[in-house]
């Protein structure tokens, strides 16, 4: 392997590319504020996928937010979308990185290959598992090896850490670090005087506490809560006195949403994000989010709004919603063994007092 030796003097622009999901790019912002507080004078970027770039701009930590489109996610062809990624990495090379860093908890070609293709001299990232030479080549700053990925249940001999600290652990090899690991996630000013209007329009927040409840599923993902689970839930939240519940949720999941507004005692109001901004918007004004594990939970975190997270197979220690007053809900390895009473009885546990801590429910 072409392995070199780290050179800090060298740093003057440096590139994170994070070409995963939603979440993984909002547990890397840690990492990118640890970055800026070691090089302060350095130009530091970030190259990530189309649809989570909304997660970096306006950080006050990166000069710029490079993106691409994925070939799966496109509509206009593979070799469409392969011209305008190349695009893209032309622009990347032109600008003359010194330091590219693939934060990810383990080697992937696409990602490595993200990482090369910048053009920096030193490349720092994860040794490949295997693959041989061409592989090794696309670092030559080499992570120390993440065994376990968390991605499903452990057998209990590897350590798992959350994905915050495993993003730091690549930077750790350059000796990057940082105390207070905090989320940023910019919320323009527009879009909470949208937030606003909505709450004074259905005279919300007298009072009481605001709990947003994210409708999403991905059953694909052992992450599928059922329509009368999500009924039982609602009605039994707006039983109390001290409670007012508002509804989200993607286009996608317009189907399951009618069911359950038809099957619940008192419809709540319904808030339709804007984008990834609005609903981080709306979220940092309401004092509970409760969701299934996925981007909406991370986002929820990076808000400063108390996240609720109903869990199935994925490692809570890994992915759990980073912050202390945070709860995990985790009943066996699908999210739909999470009950609605369980659910209640965590949010019940937060309102009257009783619970504050990161809480996990195991049968």
């Amino acid at each position: 392997m072409a392995e070199i030796k780290f050179n800090k003097d060298a740093v003057k622009k440096i590139l994170v590319v994070r070409s995963d999901n939603l979440g993984d790019v909002i547990n890397t912002t840690p990492a990118i504020e640890a970055l800026r507080r070691s090089f302060p004078e350095a130009y530091i970027a970030a190259l990530v996928a189309d649809y989570t770039k909304e997660a970096l701009t306006g950080n006050p930590y990166l000069d710029r937010v490079f993106s691409y489109e994925k070939a799966k996610h496109s509509d206009s062809g593979k070799l469409s979308t392969w011209m305008k990624q190349a695009g893209v990495m032309k622009e990347i090379r032109n600008t003359g990185f010194d330091l590219a860093i693939g934060i990810r908890s383990r080697f992937t070609k696409s990602h490595a290959w993200l990482v090369y293709a910048s053009g920096a001299p030193q490349r720092l990232g994860h040794r490949p598992l295997k693959g041989g030479w061409p592989m090794s080549n696309y670092f030559n700053i080499f992570a120390p090896d993440e065994i376990g990925y968390g991605d499903n249940a452990s057998d209990g001999s590897v350590e798992e850490v959350h994905e915050v600290e495993r993003s730091l652990n690549v930077l750790r090899t350059i000796g990057v670090d940082i105390e207070d690991k905090r989320l940023n996630l910019y919320i323009p000013a527009e879009e909470l005087k949208e937030a606003d209007a909505f709450i004074e329009a259905y005279k919300l927040k007298r009072k009481k506490a605001l709990i947003c409840l994210h409708l999403t599923s991905r059953p694909e993902h052992d992450r599928f809560w059922p329509v009368e689970h999500y009924v039982e839930l609602i009605d039994a939240l707006q039983a109390r006195p001290d409670v007012e519940v508002v509804m989200n949720w993607m286009a996608a999941e317009e189907e399951n949403a009618a069911r359950i507004m038809n099957g619940v005692k008192l419809k709540p109001p319904v808030f339709k994000a804007n984008g990834l901004k609005g609903f981080a918007a709306f979220l940092s004004r309401s004092d509970k989010l409760i969701t299934l594990e996925g981007g909406a939970m991370h986002i929820g975190a990076a808000s400063g709004c108390q996240t609720i997270a109903i869990f199935g197979n994925t490692s809570t220690t890994v992915w759990r919603p980073w912050g202390e007053s945070n709860i995990t809900i985790k009943n066996g390895s699908q999210a739909s063994m999470v009950s609605a009473r369980d659910v209640y009885d965590a949010v019940a546990g937060t309102l009257d007092g009783r619970s504050d801590k990161v809480v996990e429910f195991r049968r």
